[in-house]
């Protein structure tokens, strides 16, 4: 599916030498998702170097952006084709991920975590209870979002909701509710990325605590009404998609 010899030179570029295993478990990763595709529209880029560079590749800067530190457990939530938690696993084989989200197709993700070798450390959390999602970010410090699709906006809202800072690029769903240093954070690169979360890893109980309660101010006006509205718009999407198929 990949070229696994450009892939892994370009991953080697960005200081990630991968092994053999890995390789062949990023092509079959690559294999599942062109297939998985088809049920359910996950992504526009199924090419195999778009795969390899703007999926993969893109996926592993989050360990050069963010110190994770042995064994830490990583929240996707909202999944969808598992990036950036799952290639990031497959690098990092400490990390647990927690992945929260459901579908028609459960079962056959939960097997292709285990034919990926990364069952044991997967946990498949399901649909979850608002009060279980705000449970899940109070173990957080921070939600962080670099896609921009519609299907996405909801997410920042739920974070916020919950008081947990969000940090987002300029053009992330919702990217608008940010205050800057009150409610969240808005970065560019991957270097800008790196600071904030540094900065917010290095916050005492105190801080962390004053942080989530600015944020909680701002909740306020994140009524029922700013999330109908995220949630017509993901209907207003598909309805179009499906019109036009």
């Amino acid at each position: 599916m990949i070229d696994t010899a450009r892939f892994s030179a370009a991953a080697a570029a960005e200081g990630f030498e991968l092994t053999a295993r890995q390789l062949e478990q990023f092509d079959q990763y690559a294999q599942f998702l062109v297939e998985y595709n088809e049920k359910v529209n996950l992504t526009a880029i199924t090419d195999p170097e778009g795969i390899e560079v703007k999926h993969f590749l893109d996926s592993l800067m989050l360990l050069k952006a963010v110190e994770l530190p042995e064994g830490a457990s990583v929240i996707d939530v909202g999944t969808g084709a598992g990036f950036p938690s799952v290639p990031a696993k497959l690098v990092r084989d400490d990390l647990r991920l927690i992945l929260v989200g459901s579908g028609p197709d459960a079962a056959e993700l939960h097997e292709r975590a285990r034919v990926l070798g990364v069952g044991d450390k997967v946990f498949f959390a399901g649909s979850l209870t608002r009060d279980d999602l705000s449970l899940c970010f109070s173990v957080c410090k921070a939600f962080v979002s670099a896609s921009d699709s519609i299907t996405m906006e909801a997410a920042p809202i739920e974070a916020i909701a919950s008081g947990l800072p969000v940090i987002l690029r300029p053009a992330s769903a919702n990217a608008d509710l940010i205050i800057s240093g009150v409610n969240g954070f808005s970065y560019e690169t991957p270097d800008e990325l790196g600071d904030i979360v540094k900065k917010l890893a290095q916050l005492d109980a105190d801080g962390e605590l004053l942080m989530r309660k600015l944020v909680s101010k701002t909740a306020a006006s994140l009524t029922d009404l700013n999330q109908a509205k995220a949630l017509v718009s993901c209907y207003e999407m598909a309805l179009g998609r499906h019109t036009q198929s």
